[in-house]
């Protein structure tokens, strides 16, 4: 009975002293924000992957801007027509499938989307 107990004894000291030091395995997703425009000029506000707002101009009828980002981020992109006519189409993809997405074709309109990263 006492080498049972022993036995008991060391293995639960054993198992006690073991430390874990396991960290989360923290998987990144592609993400990419895109815009396609007819209009002539689009004013562009995102966050980029340090959560950052960035403003910029938009010249040409296509952006793209890619990165990776980890679970729980949250994405935004909004575009703002700044001339009387076109269309703006703003997307939002995770590992190149469309996660959010909105257009306007309004003169003037602004559009956006935006929502957390599963």
């Amino acid at each position: 009975m006492k080498k049972i107990i022993l036995l008991l004894s060391i293995s639960i000291l054993f198992l006690a002293s073991c430390k874990k030091n396991v960290a989360p395995i923290v998987i990144k997703k592609n993400v990419t924000y895109q815009v396609t425009t007819t209009a002539s000029r689009v004013h562009l506000n995102y966050y980029n992957e340090s959560g950052a707002l960035v403003e910029s101009d938009l010249m040409n009828t296509t952006w793209k801007y890619d990165f990776k980002a980890t679970p729980n981020t949250y994405l935004y992109l909004g575009a703002k027509n700044l001339t009387e006519s076109g269309s703006i189409t703003v997307e939002i993809l995770v590992n190149e499938k469309v996660k959010y997405s909105n257009s306007t074709v309004l003169p003037y309109g602004a559009v956006s989307c935006s929502g957390f990263l599963d």
